[in-house]
């Protein structure tokens, strides 16, 4: 049976959400995480978790708080725990939704070795009307591989502020999916 949290050192437990076989090691595992105002259930977080279950690869979901080092302190402790229904890996692909990719982009430097890869739902690129305020930075420490869905329409990632930051980002391989709306 896979755990219902993960302990997080002096803080409240991570929840968490198993989908998929973890009774044996395996190779790569996801780590999905939710945007500020959602949890781990929001929007199509649990479709996702399924659809990696379905192709056979494990997919965990987390809350975090609504900070972002919390939210890093929190990713850490879910990606290094150990525990009877949990996927055994050394290797994580970190996505999350929104504030969730920021939290995911901090962690993937600071968990190089581990993070083989990067899968950003929204990637909230300045605040809705600030253009000049970017959070790229994290972006810019990045050598795995990313993914980045975006809609047309998202007042936090405008088209052309999105487009002037992909080649700053240092990982050699870096694709977007643009859905309409």
């Amino acid at each position: 049976m896979a755990p219902s949290s993960v302990p997080l050192e002096g803080k409240a437990p991570v929840a968490i959400s198993v989908s998929g076989d973890c009774s044996t090691s395996v190779p790569l595992a996801v780590l999905l995480t939710h945007g500020a105002g959602g949890d781990m259930n929001s929007g199509n977080l649990p479709a996702y978790a399924g659809a990696f279950s379905k192709s056979g690869i494990p997919c965990v979901r987390m809350n975090h708080p609504r900070n972002i080092p919390g939210g890093q302190k929190a990713m850490q402790a879910v990606m290094n725990f150990k525990g009877k229904g949990f996927p055994v890996t050394q290797n994580w692909v970190l996505s999350g939704q929104s504030m969730g990719c920021r939290i995911a982009a901090e962690v993937a430097h600071a968990e190089a070795s581990t993070v083989k890869g990067l899968l950003f739902f929204s990637y909230p690129l300045h605040p809705p009307g600030k253009l000049d305020q970017l959070r790229d930075v994290p972006l810019q420490r990045l050598k795995q591989p990313i993914l980045f869905v975006r809609g047309t329409r998202d007042t936090f990632s405008e088209a052309e502020q999105f487009e002037a930051l992909l080649p700053t980002i240092p990982s050699d391989s870096v694709k977007v999916h643009t859905v309409e709306g």
